[in-house]
């Protein structure tokens, strides 16, 4: 039996969401504008989890303290709906034809070709999976990696490139890191892409409880993987 770190699952995938991520917004970042001047920029992803159709989501980003910025925390503090805090999705309505919800638009139906080739990529073909045995349930869908346990969830999303964390127990990052899995429930391409991590993996926290997770951004140096603690409430920013 071959064990490998749940640290060394995410890492050893980062590089590729995140290669491939910046490969789809390359290519379809031209076929799309921006309607509203709240919105500084987007990030785009396809979304092929279980829980939904095959789509392409398109993540509003916005300068700091801009005033998109400001309605969107202002709106989260009240818990009142706005568009800009959520993705926009990007649809086939027709034969070749797409169609985007408010805040973008198609520029030209381009787009359709685009996207049948990006998924004819191998990591679009190969990358969605679900892997369990009696302790684990590993999910990988096109933009992130999910890892479930009794014990915990912790989740790696390249959008924001981010790793969050829900536990009901006293557990502290760094053993839910280093937490050993068989590789042995793994394909055959989940498994040859996995890799023993050389860097270290640290963490550099915004309070004084080791035993709250929380969830945290990536700074890669290079021998270093430093992962710095959100403020409270502020995921949603990044995924």
């Amino acid at each position: 039996m071959e064990e490998i770190s749940i640290k060394d699952i995410i890492f050893s995938f980062r590089h590729m969401y995140l290669e491939n991520l910046e490969k789809l917004n390359k290519k379809l970042k031209k076929h799309i504008s921006i309607d509203s001047r709240l919105i500084d920029d987007i990030t785009m992803y396809f979304d092929n989890s279980k829980y939904n159709e095959s789509s392409i989501k398109a993540k509003f980003r916005f300068k700091h303290r801009s005033f998109g910025r400001l309605i969107c925390n202002i709106s989260e503090s009240l818990g009142k709906y706005s568009y800009l805090r959520y993705p926009a999705q990007i649809k086939r309505v027709a034969e070749d034809k797409y169609a985007a919800t408010k805040g973008i638009s198609v520029k030209d139906q381009k787009i359709a070709r685009e996207i049948e080739c990006l998924l004819k990529d191998e990591f679009y073909k190969l990358i969605k999976g679900s892997f369990y045995n009696k302790d684990y349930r590993i999910n990988f869908t096109s933009y992130d990696i999910t890892i479930s346990s009794p014990r915990f969830i912790i989740c790696y999303n390249c959008v924001g490139d981010v790793i969050y964390v829900y536990t009901p127990e006293n557990i502290t990052m760094k053993e839910i890191l280093n937490t050993k899995i068989d590789t042995s429930i793994f394909d055959e391409y989940h498994k040859s892409n996995t890799k023993v991590i050389d860097r270290i993996v640290d963490t550099e926290s915004l309070d004084d409880d080791p035993y709250n997770p929380g969830d945290y951004t990536i700074k890669q140096q290079e021998n270093t993987i430093t992962l710095i603690r959100l403020k409270k409430d502020s995921l949603s920013r990044y995924i």
